[in-house]
């Protein structure tokens, strides 16, 4: 009975999205917050060997990356992937209003878009195979952002904003 509910299931589910890419429509994942935790909010991007978590914040943003060759364990033990690191992006602007987050499983890239103190930003993320990186680009509207830098918690934050124009 219970492996009869699986499979009615899964035929349910494989029903609907090959209804959702017949009809044209692309397959994508739209939030409107920020993620407040890896394992369910967070999206993410990679390309078999460099990965990472996307946590979209507005104002801060967390970015968990991974590479292949961080794994604890052996091949008989059950092991995990380490994280890389844990990089912090400070925006210096206000809080944001008409946010959105969204994962386009089509193309494979995460995009976030807002606007702060009548000014609108952008981000994309996305990682290349061939080219073995993963790509941040971040707008801000007819000006570069204002970007600051925290290396650990407990150090203090530096904001560098060169302004594009004089």
């Amino acid at each position: 009975m219970e492996k009869t509910m699986k499979v009615t299931l899964r035929l349910f589910l494989s029903v609907i999205a090959l209804t959702a890419v017949a009809s044209g429509q692309r397959l994508a994942l739209r939030y409107n917050q920020p993620a407040e935790d890896w394992q369910s909010q967070a999206l993410p991007i990679g390309n078999g060997r460099l990965g990472a978590m996307i946590f979209g914040d507005a104002r801060l943003e967390h970015l968990q990356l991974n590479e292949i060759s961080l794994w604890t364990g052996d091949e008989k033990d059950t092991g995990s992937y380490q994280n890389l690191a844990d990089l912090f992006v400070g925006l210096a602007q206000g809080a944001p209003r008409s946010y959105q987050r969204r994962l386009d499983i089509d193309n494979a890239i995460h995009s976030i878009q807002y606007t702060a103190d009548g000014i609108a930003y952008s981000r994309e993320y996305f990682a290349s195979a061939p080219q073995q990186v993963l790509v941040f680009l971040m707008r801000r509207g007819p000006r570069r952002p204002a970007i600051c830098w925290r290396r650990a918690a407990n150090w203090p934050t530096a904001c560098s904003m060169r302004p594009r124009y004089r």
